[in-house]
């Protein structure tokens, strides 16, 4: 009897069944248990279908996700042909990858846990860790690709998906050290974050606090909220963050010398800065000492996330709307409508180098009237207009004119 020629008719995969190779292997067991079900000794339509099934399951487990091409099959062959025997091309992708200097074996995934925990033994912040954590779980779709499979279309797709410049800028320049440190542990070729441009918005203006509602709020801070005057005092006088209220401790501030010492550990850019304790912040800090607080013995009387809950219930109770760092901010708006020194006031929040900082980020415009009247928010009991730091009516007149000039320049240069 002839041997029947194979007719190659449906394709799995990439893989060729001939349909009479499928009738003759209906006769497995597998087949043929269906048939006895029947009692036939005949492979049945249920049998076919089943072994079909299971055909497919095998082949497709043994395939490959998709077909090469013709001119992809021809390449791997020529490479498998020019490989030493026992090489794979995998292998021999892995081993010029490292060669060329271009990338090591890891997932965006992995990277992303191993940076993280970088972060931590390099000694960085609790909060830093977990803001990196949080912009990086943006790359979690993409945790099982390598870091070079990241196409520029999509890094630009992760930034251009928050709303505001700011948040965009941030999460570029977050993502963009995560990969330049793949880059220096050779885990990615390129940043296609760094490619990304900046964003842009017109100014929104900064909002500080009016001298009309920072005396609400202490007023009523006074009243049902005491033990939050001290901490308010020296952010409203002083400048102090609330994460920096959080580690500084009483002996920090010092009334004999007149200066607050906020040491390295205790700010927000590790840099121990002097700031001085103006007679309002004085007055206020004789009446209300700050007092040490918790296990740290810190000058915040609660953790942050209460003392925020606390703020809100202070705010709405004096009838204020709350302004995002307003403390800080009003510190800065009105010292420097007072004072007309940039430098100066940039130097009392902590900052060096340039203005620029203070102008971008904290100075809302304000008179030098609002400033005395702000300054001149006193405790309960307490009165004198000498709190304010005395300037001449022609030392006013140059304050102005120095502020105005100050800022012209500066802001030309942004």
């Amino acid at each position: 009897m002839p041997r029947r020629k194979t007719d190659f008719s449906e394709t799995y995969c990439g893989v060729k069944i001939s349909q009479w190779g499928r009738k003759l292997v209906a006769t497995m067991p597998l087949a043929r248990g269906q048939g006895r079900k029947r009692k036939s000794a005949t492979a049945t339509k249920e049998g076919l279908a089943a072994l079909e099934k299971w055909v497919d399951g095998e082949i497709k487990a043994r395939a490959c996700v998709r077909q090469l091409t013709a001119a992809e099959n021809a390449d791997a062959v020529a490479a498998l042909a020019t490989l030493p025997g026992g090489v794979t091309l995998l292998e021999a992708a892995q081993a010029w990858c490292r060669s060329a200097g271009t990338c090591e074996p890891i997932t965006i995934g992995e990277a992303r846990e191993a940076y993280l925990s970088s972060l931590a033994a390099a000694g960085r912040r609790p909060a830093t860790v977990s803001g990196a954590r949080n912009i990086t779980a943006a790359l979690l779709p993409f945790a099982e690709l390598a870091p070079d499979a990241l196409t520029f279309s999509e890094a630009e797709k992760i930034v251009r998906a928050r709303k505001s410049a700011v948040t965009q800028n941030n999460v570029r320049r977050v993502l963009g050290c995560f990969f330049n440190w793949m880059k220096r542990r050779k885990y990615a070729s390129a940043n296609p974050f760094a490619e990304i441009e900046k964003a842009f918005e017109d100014e929104r203006g900064i909002a500080a606090y009016s001298p009309a509602d920072t005396a609400r709020l202490f007023a009523e801070a006074e009243e049902k909220f005491p033990e939050m005057v001290a901490a308010m005092a020296l952010s409203f006088f002083a400048g102090v963050r609330t994460s920096g209220l959080d580690r500084m401790r009483p002996e920090d501030v010092r009334l004999e010398s007149g200066e607050i010492c906020l040491p390295g550990w205790a700010s927000k850019t590790r840099r121990a800065y002097y700031a001085p304790i103006s007679p309002t912040l004085g007055a206020w800090l004789a009446a209300y000492p700050p007092r040490a607080h918790g296990p740290r013995g810190a000058v915040l009387p609660f953790g942050k996330s209460r003392w925020h809950a606390r703020s809100r219930a202070l705010h709405a109770a004096a009838g204020v709307a709350m302004v995002p760092n307003g403390g800080r901010h009003s510190f800065a708006t009105y010292t420097y409508a007072l004072e007309g020194d940039a430098m100066k006031t940039a130097a009392a929040m902590g900052h060096f180098g340039d203005a620029q900082t203070l102008v971008r980020h904290y100075r809302a415009l304000a008179d030098r009237d609002s400033a005395v009247a702000y300054f001149g928010i006193l405790p309960r009991g307490e009165v004198g207009s000498d709190l304010v730091p005395a300037v001449s009516r022609e030392g006013a007149a140059k304050t102005q004119k120095t502020s105005k000039t100050q800022i012209n320049s500066i802001t030309a240069h942004q």
